[in-house]
């Protein structure tokens, strides 16, 4: 005896949008509840209003970046953080001391879900400050090419040389009669021309760690400005846990020489030395991992000192 054909019917062949969500929470689509991968609260974050006016106090928002900041796990969704930065027009606060600053960052959190039910996002507003970057290049102009660029670290800070003279010319025990450095401090960034202290020179002594050719034939002065701002932009203030003189000056050096980040040494090396043994190229990529999502997005606001002063 052979069974007949079972007929199977047509929806069962298609799976609609809420049994695929059905079946995310009951942990059979456990990967569409896992990612984080779209802006779904600009419209709360927009919306923010003010005790000191009537309507949304923002003239308008840009998306900042969207990341998993709770890992999905059986029967529960992820959570997803968003950010976005905001300018207002003219929020007015009666008696304030100082002008309001209008520029803003919304951080928004979520749990995940798959396309039939709005989003519940919940939004917390915080002050994005202005970040000194203090630009002095003399009377040098924007075009001059840099040739060499050095890694400099003393035991209590970081620095990057940059100077005209090819590589060869840059070595331990020579005087170099002027440069440009920039570096991290905890009151903003800097970078400067100098001739040296008492317009000595440059004493190219055991605190330069390593020295190299500038790719592509060097880079001008106004280029590494750019570089360092875009740094500041990404990776913002100073800080002693995440934002060092140290990374600061490894990042440049890196992207300058397109060589390993001069990091610290392994073993029992102390900060204050230079890296020995150098870090190999997976060390320093891993090193380098930091930098990419906060480069990417460039949240912060960097303003030369001029306008700060």
């Amino acid at each position: 005896h052979v069974e007949p054909p079972r007929h199977t019917s047509t929806s069962e062949h298609s799976v609609t949008h809420h049994q695929r969500f059905l079946r995310a929470m009951e942990g059979e689509d456990v990967e569409m509840m896992a990612k984080c991968s779209a802006f779904k609260c600009k419209s709360t974050a927009v919306a923010r209003t003010s005790m000191y006016s009537v309507g949304p106090i923002y003239s308008g928002c840009t998306n900042g970046r969207v990341y998993t900041s709770e890992s999905s796990k059986f029967m529960k969704r992820a959570r997803c953080t968003e950010t976005y930065f905001c300018s207002h027009s003219a929020e007015l606060v009666p008696h304030a001391l100082t002008p309001t600053k209008n520029r803003y960052k919304e951080t928004c959190t979520r749990k995940n879900n798959w396309g039939i039910f709005k989003p519940t996002c919940t939004c917390a507003k915080s002050y994005v400050p202005d970040i000194r970057y203090e630009v002095s290049l003399g009377a040098q102009p924007g075009n001059t090419l840099l040739r060499t660029v050095c890694y400099q670290r003393t035991a209590k800070h970081s620095k990057v040389w940059l100077f005209t003279q090819a590589s060869h010319a840059v070595r331990q025990g020579v005087t170099i009669p002027s440069g440009f450095y920039t570096d991290l401090l905890i009151r903003g960034y800097r970078m400067k021309y100098t001739a040296g202290r008492n317009s000595a020179g440059i004493a190219i002594d055991n605190t330069f760690c390593t020295c190299a050719p500038i790719v592509q034939g060097g880079k001008t002065a106004d280029f590494v400005k750019a570089l360092t701002n875009e740094y500041c932009e990404g990776m913002g203030a100073h800080s002693s846990n995440s934002n060092t003189c140290r990374s600061h000056a490894g990042w440049v050096y890196h992207k300058l020489s397109g060589g390993t980040v001069p990091i610290v040494g392994r073993g029992d090396a102390q900060v204050s030395q230079c890296p020995n043994p150098a870090p190999t190229v997976q060390e320093s990529n891993a090193y380098l991992q930091q930098f990419v999502a906060p480069l990417q997005t460039r949240e912060n606001v960097c303003v030369p000192v001029s306008r700060l002063t």
